[in-house]
């Protein structure tokens, strides 16, 4: 029973620190936990059917003045085996939870990007073709610069107020 408790400790602690820890130590931790919670499944399943059938008094020869324990043990390996399923399933949903908090953290990170992106490409497109050695509006005159930059600028700011009125900034 204590390393049951200490696999359920562990999987309080991981779910305390879901928000805190780098994602790294807390995929370590979890992936430890399933690991440890198999291995102490594959301990106790073998164990379940034999202790069932020294229960029923199956083998003659091991049932003299041990009958009595046999079910108290048996017992003890069901509730085992019933708190690994119950750790089995927390675990299973916090690295759910996890997986979902990386997705979202991801998530925010690809938007910023891509509204950095989406505000940058009008206005690199506007640089590149008045940087041509081509003959366009404004380029013979001397406030071509100050037009081009302004009008960068002023289309910049209207992008960026048209993505915080449709909430995607």
């Amino acid at each position: 029973f204590s390393y049951v408790e200490d696999i359920t400790n562990t999987i309080d602690f991981i779910d305390r620190q879901l928000d805190e820890n780098s994602s790294t130590s807390v995929i370590e931790d979890i992936s430890m936990t399933r690991r440890n919670i198999v291995v102490f499944e594959t301990m106790i399943k073998p164990a379940l059917p034999i202790f069932a059938d020294l229960e029923k008094g199956k083998y003659p020869k091991l049932n003299g003045e041990m009958m009595p324990y046999w079910s108290n043990i048996l017992d003890h390996l069901q509730k085992i085996w019933d708190r690994l399923e119950d750790n089995k399933e927390l675990i299973e949903g916090i690295s759910r939870s996890h997986e979902s908090l990386v997705s979202t953290r991801t998530n925010e990170i690809i938007k910023v990007l891509t509204m950095f992106t989406a505000i940058l490409l009008p206005l690199t497109l506007l640089a590149s073709i008045y940087g041509m050695n081509v003959h366009l509006p404004f380029a013979d005159s001397v406030s071509a610069f100050p037009v081009i930059i302004l009008s960068m600028l002023v289309l910049a700011v209207f992008m960026i107020f048209f993505f915080k009125f449709r909430d995607w900034l």
